[in-house]
């Protein structure tokens, strides 16, 4: 049984259920620290999960920027397609396919600081969402 995702969805509900879950796992962990978490997995990949990941990074200021692979959020709207981006990300997870790439590296000048330079790493997209949805 494939499950879509459905970008349409409201992303109301979808935070709802994220926030439901963190609950649900924030009280378990404290009455059982030892407990093994065995639906971690299924949460990580649920749709809802990976649609409210991408509703944070796709309006958040770094939608600008592009990784190594070259795209960038809107480049994903605009040819590739939001719901057949999400619905690739959670097939890959599923399958076991996913690898993470190489952030692209950047030298941003240090504030207050003229002529020095600090490094900043830009991941992909993909690599985005999936990072928003472990955090979720």
């Amino acid at each position: 049984m494939t499950e879509k995702i459905s970008v349409d969805t409201d992303y109301q509900a979808d935070e709802a259920w994220v926030l439901s879950v963190q609950r649900k796992l924030h009280q378990q962990s404290k009455a059982n620290p030892d407990l093994a978490w065995r639906d971690l997995w299924g949460w990580l990949t649920d749709s809802r999960t990976i649609h409210h990941a991408w509703r944070r990074i796709s309006t958040n200021k770094g939608k600008r920027s592009a990784g190594v692979d070259g795209i960038t959020v809107e480049h994903i709207r605009k040819r590739i397609g939001e719901q057949k981006f999400l619905d690739g990300i959670r097939a890959e997870l599923r399958s076991g396919a996913y690898r993470p790439r190489p952030s692209k590296r950047k030298l941003i000048p240090k504030a207050g600081k003229p002529g020095q330079f600090r490094p900043l790493g830009i991941p992909t997209v993909k690599d985005r969402v999936l990072s928003g949805a472990c955090r979720e």
